[in-house]
């Protein structure tokens, strides 16, 4: 049964993450890198935002949250179109459930745009977030709660933190190997210190709605997130 009050939060939540791409991640990265590569970098996180929350929708829920049945996702179930208005995941409508998932894939996909700026074509890295989101993403999402692999080993993963953070950060290594050395490093100096404090802001508040947002429901119990958070990012930003 829907509960209402979950719905409300998730709805939140979900908004939350939408400004932690486009808006925290953009200024967070754009501003810190030249200012020649300022438009660059700010493209790259909203197109990550967009890019990888279509693929999501188109494929990559399917293939994530499949309930274990297979990695490869059924033409019947792509787009959501088993999504109806009556479909409840837990106590929250299932199409919120889809958003907010996608929210944290568009996430992932931003993250790693920071090693790239500057560095790669745009119309390599539209076709690097979607080819990711589907082939790397997804099927980690469906290893870690679809019942096969790393679930059935007892791995958790409550915010996130293997399929975005661990998954993200093997992509960026992965990319700064194939790419090499910068070597224009020298010559990178923060666009605007003041705006990569304000997008510091923008993820330091909207990082509760990803924590706190991955249970999808709103108990008393999860406030704990809430100063473990301000503690943790206290610490982690600058």
């Amino acid at each position: 049964m829907m509960n209402t009050g979950d719905t409300a939060w998730i709805l939140i939540a979900t908004a939350m993450l939408m400004f932690m791409t486009s808006l925290g991640l953009a200024l967070f990265y754009g501003e810190r890198t030249r200012k020649k590569s300022l438009m660059n970098a700010n493209g790259m996180s909203y197109t990550a935002f967009y890019v990888a929350f279509l693929a999501w929708v188109t494929g990559g829920y399917c293939i994530g949250l499949n309930n274990g049945e297979s990695f490869l996702p059924c033409i019947s179930h792509m787009f959501l179109v088993k999504v109806s208005g009556d479909s409840i995941v837990g106590t929250i409508p299932e199409w919120l459930f889809a958003a907010f998932q996608g929210m944290l894939a568009a996430t992932a996909v931003a993250i790693i745009s920071v090693v790239v700026v500057g560095r790669i074509k745009f119309s390599t890295w539209i076709f690097f977030s979607a080819s990711w989101v589907l082939l790397v993403y997804a099927p980690l999402v469906h290893m870690m709660g679809g019942g096969v692999i790393f679930e059935n080993l007892g791995a958790l993963d409550y915010a996130g933190g293997t399929v975005i953070h661990v998954n993200a950060g093997g992509a960026c290594l992965v990319l700064a190997l194939l790419l090499g050395k910068d070597k224009k490093r020298g010559e990178a100096f923060p666009s605007s210190v003041k705006l990569t404090l304000l997008g510091a802001v923008f993820l330091w508040f909207t990082w509760f709605g990803m924590n706190d947002g991955k249970p999808c429901v709103s108990l008393p119990g999860y406030l704990i997130e809430v100063p473990n958070d301000w503690g943790g990012l206290s610490c982690w930003n600058p």
